[in-house]
């Protein structure tokens, strides 16, 4: 190539397209060599498998937040059409490239190389490294975004239109969707720019209506996961003290979780200290002192003026803020008002893990760090043009910066250090897939062990992960959401209590199959790692057969015959789910409507399996049976009359029955669903659904938002066109 075509495409490619590929050649080095192997990285939350089934539906029944359900539907969509081993590859990429080239397009600085130090302290740092080895794509993603929204909310606050304001409630509703920490984190950049524009600038009250604007298009975008969310408790409803004790920000070292936190560490899970970078870098916590002294160089110098001062000293108040409340609890000052807040406050709750505004301070060290080396870059000799040696020197402190960044979390490069592998699904879980597949009944089946994050044989690490079996195995499975972290159990549910007690049912009388038939559960499809061992007993169940076994998984079958539907003709009673478990034999819990009572009382008598004519995760249609005169009895003693439809499926009140006197489900064994019958004899078609008001309408507010924002954004635009003629011409 001669030197003039050199010359020419150096012209031709941007600084910030120069830019896009320093990041992307950082991003492939970060995943290198799993990036180009075939098969699944497994991290932490990190699961991808070849169906990436989503364990939610996007239409109901909610479980969890619907945000949540959104993301895995979209992951599914498009694993169908690129694969999920592409998908994968293709967020891996994007985790560690656009927090980089997002924050290098979007700070506030005037110097290339000040642009470039923001974007690769802001992707290579020890929070990111933390959070990769966590899995937590989602987060990460909504991570990236924050730069953009900090960008976009000054645009906004001070040359206020209609596309203005819509482009950045699209941004604030997109962080919230990849993750709803990162929503709350980008509504705090939102909001604190806000204010220090108000109190910088003239017209503060046009400022504020610019932000009230903003966020009522964010909350109306956010309505199909918000409005379920705030009905139903929200995300923080199930946790508690002991959420905050277990997951609160943590220090191995000397240097105090102080200073740990200012060094960008501090994460709770300490069984992953190992692979902290700062186990092999004396003087780590430096880092931390070292970055907010030079933010604060930037900050002096560039506080008053009117561009960016305003937006810097907002970065450096919520820095300040975010330290604290990364603190949590064991924060010195802010300790008390933290936990008065998790406490009394549903959505405070979502941070039972302060450690996450870390993710704050990254931001203020990048956006605030490259004003300082700004200052330092923009320095001028006393003559007007600088000698050549102070010329060098200046040029070689960005560099030195940037290899000090990456130096300081180096085991983020080469596939996190090894710990970034790419592995296949055993085969034997493809053959469990296709046994289940030949049952077209309609059925759960329960994964064990039933703990959340556990160690598999097949993905090579000594480290647990998310229990890929839901996303794995395309049949409906039990929505279980408890998680157990050192021995403690939590954010569990009915359905989690009442598996705990069939499981130590299972253990201590044999009769597993028993306590399961009224969850609908035909298989139990066992993993056999680390964890397998607390659940031996499983294989000696009296009700539970095993039909096929390999080396890493069992799968039983319940002797015990199971239905979606089951029409009874009395009503017991259960004093609790352990009392019930020591009299429970056969189909006898499916056998009546069984309330809460002072004692248990069970028929004897299983019912009637109700055959579905049409069946759905929201939608069931039968036809009841007439009930046969020669048993028109009078039920046995202690056991009352009465008509009812179970219903196996965990309880909701937006699940009705149409047609009869009561449309709404009463509670059945204090977990799944009854639904009383009018006593009329000879046949009858029944129609069950599952309707949430608040969830279609949420969805009917978002799209409506959503479409009312690239109006607003069109016609921006267009406006603008039309201005730049008219001064044209």
């Amino acid at each position: 190539m001669t030197v003039a075509a050199e010359s020419n495409i150096r012209k031709r490619v941007t600084p910030s397209g120069w830019a896009a590929l320093y990041f992307a050649i950082l991003a492939i080095a970060v995943w290198t060599p799993s990036l180009f192997q075939n098969g699944y990285v497994l991290l932490g939350d990190m699961v991808f498998t070849p169906a990436m089934h989503s364990p939610v539906s996007m239409l109901g029944p909610v479980r969890g937040t619907m945000d949540i359900a959104l993301v895995y539907n979209l992951a599914w969509l498009v694993s169908r059409v690129i694969g999920a081993v592409l998908l994968q590859k293709a967020v891996l990429l994007l985790i560690a490239f656009l927090p980089g080239y997002l924050m290098y397009r979007n700070v506030p600085a005037t110097r290339q190389w000040s642009r470039v130090f923001a974007g690769t302290l802001y992707a290579v740092n020890p929070f990111v490294y933390t959070r990769m080895v966590m899995g937590q794509w989602g987060f990460l993603l909504g991570y990236a975004l924050l730069p953009v929204v900090f960008a976009s909310m000054l645009k906004t606050t001070r040359k206020p239109t209609v596309g203005r304001f819509a482009v950045t409630a699209l941004w604030l509703a997109g962080a919230s969707v990849l993750s709803l920490h990162a929503g709350a984190l980008a509504l705090m950049v939102a909001a604190v720019v806000i204010v220090f524009e108000m109190a910088k600038r003239p017209r503060a009250a046009r400022t504020a209506l610019a932000g009230l604007v903003v966020l009522v298009l964010f909350l109306l975008l956010s309505s199909f996961w918000l409005l379920p969310a705030v009905h139903g408790g929200g995300p923080g409803s199930t946790m508690t003290r002991a959420d905050l004790k277990v997951f609160e920000t943590r220090s191995t070292s000397r240097a105090g979780t102080a200073l740990t936190v200012a060094s960008l560490y501090g994460f709770w899970k300490t069984q992953i200290d190992g692979l902290m970078p700062r186990r092999y870098i004396p003087l780590w916590p430096a880092f931390g002192i070292l970055m907010t002294v030079f933010c604060l160089y930037g900050l002096f110098r560039y506080h008053s003026e009117p561009g960016r001062g305003p937006g810097l000293l907002a970065l450096a108040t919520l820095a300040v803020i975010a330290f604290f409340l990364s603190l949590g609890a064991r924060a010195p000052v802010t300790g008390g008002l933290f936990s008065f807040m998790f406490d009394h406050v549903s959505a405070f709750r979502l941070f039972r893990e302060p450690q996450k505004f870390v993710a704050l301070i990254v931001l203020a060290y990048s956006v605030l760090g490259a004003s300082g080396l700004d200052r330092v870059l923009s320095r001028r000799h006393q003559q007007e043009r600088p000698p050549a040696a102070a010329r060098r020197a200046r040029a070689v402190v960005p560099v030195v910066l940037l290899a000090l960044v990456c130096l300081y979390s180096f085991r983020m490069f080469g596939g996190l250090l090894g710990q970034a592998k790419a592995v296949s699904y055993p085969r034997s879980w493809s053959s469990a897939q296709e046994y289940l597949e030949k049952d077209s009944g309609d059925w759960y089946a329960l994964y064990l062990p039933s703990f959340w994050y556990m160690r598999y044989d097949f993905t090579k690490s000594d480290y647990t992960i998310t229990n890929p079996m839901p996303f794995y195995f395309q049949n409906r499975s039990l929505p279980l959401s408890s998680i157990e972290v050192g021995g403690v159990r939590l954010d569990g549910t009915e359905l989690d209590g009442y598996l705990q007690a069939a499981l130590d049912s299972g253990r201590d009388n044999g009769n597993m199959g028993a306590m399961l038939a009224p969850l609908n559960v035909k298989y139990v499809l066992m993993a056999r790692n680390d964890a397998s061992v607390l659940f031996k007993y499983v294989e000696r169940q009296r009700d539970l057969e095993v039909v096929r076994r390999w080396k890493d998984l069992v799968l039983l079958r319940n002797k015990v015959p199971v239905n979606r539907l089951t029409l009874v003709h009395t009503a017991g009673s259960y004093k609790s789910w352990e009392a019930v478990g020591r009299k429970a034999r056969g189909a006898v819990l499916s056998g009546s409507h069984l309330r809460k009572g002072l004692e248990t009382v069970l028929s004897d008598n299983a019912g009637t399996a109700v055959a579905t004519e049409k069946s759905s995760g929201r939608a069931i249609e039968a036809t009841i049976p007439a009930r046969p005169s020669a048993i028109r009895q009078g039920p046995p003693t202690g056991v009352s009359e009465n008509n009812a439809l179970l219903l196996s499926e965990p309880y909701s009140n937006h699940w009705e029955i149409a047609g009869q006197a009561r449309s709404s489900p009463q509670l059945q064994l204090g977990v799944t669903m009854a639904f009383e019958l009018d006593p009329t004899a000879g046949a009858t078609k029944i129609s069950i659904s599952y309707f949430y008001l608040l969830l279609w309408l949420g969805y009917a507010l978002s799209c409506a938002a959503l479409l009312l924002c690239f109006a607003l954004t069109l016609y921006d635009r267009y406006s603008s066109g039309k201005k730049r003629n008219a001064a044209v011409t």
